[in-house]
Order: C-alpha cells, then structure tokens, then sequence
C-alpha cells in the first residue's frame, strides 16, 4: 500500500493504523531533505564581507521557495492520509478539520492513529486490514 502512489494522492478509499503511521514516519523524514537543501543554499550564499554575516536575497528566495514546493507536496500527501483515515473510521473526509480545534484535536489524534476503523466494508471502500 505505502508503494501506490494512488494511496497519497487521492481521497478515496481508507488505509489502516499501520499505513497511516509508516506515512507519518515517512513524511517526517522527506521533509528533512528539503530543509537541508534549504538550509545549505542559504549558508552558501551568506556574505561575510561587513561586520555581521547578511544572508543574500538570492539565498531566501531559493530556500524559501524549495520549503514551500516540498510543504505544498507533503501536505497534499498528508491530507490524503488523514482523510482516507477518517473514511476507515466510517466518517466524512472533512472531520480532519477537528485538528485544528484546540483540545478536541488530541481526541482526533487518538481516533485516527490508534483506534480500529470501522470492520469490514463501509461506504468508502474495503476494509484496509481485511487486504
């Protein structure tokens, strides 16, 4: 499941606990790679000449502009997750919004990463575990 690139950019269908985990452990660590990148154009591009190091424009701009790409990326490849997680659970792909509810998001944490979805077939699709 985690090799189907379908799994990260569509909305249909439901993945389980363990699919939603690895892609969270998975889109922590891509992340790092654009940062790096970033971080390395602009430490490239600092000008050392006066008295205090200025980075160069050049260097924000380039670095800014790779985070951004990989945050627009990663965060598609996120709410694909999240809402095909929701659908296991039998529920709408738009109470992924309860995240962003302070305190309630805990019980929406708990709900998609550690309880069981809903068993056998839903109104999304097949049961994830039952693959």
């Amino acid at each position: 499941m985690l090799t189907d690139m379908k799994t990260y950019t569509s909305f249909d269908g439901r993945v389980g606990r363990q699919t939603w985990w690895l892609s969270q452990l998975i889109f922590s660590l891509v992340m790092m790679i654009p940062f790096l990148i970033a971080v390395a154009v602009l430490s490239m591009t600092v000008d050392y000449s006066g008295p205090e190091p200025k980075p160069s424009m050049v260097g924000l701009i380039v670095g800014g502009l790779i985070m951004i790409i990989a945050f627009i990326v990663m965060f598609w490849f996120s709410l694909a997750i999240n809402v095909k997680r929701w659908h296991d659970h039998g529920k709408s792909g738009w109470n992924i919004l309860w995240s962003l509810v302070p305190f309630v998001n805990i019980w929406a944490f708990i709900k998609t990463g550690f309880l069981r979805g809903t068993e056998g077939p839903n109104n999304y699709g097949p049961d994830p575990i039952a693959d």
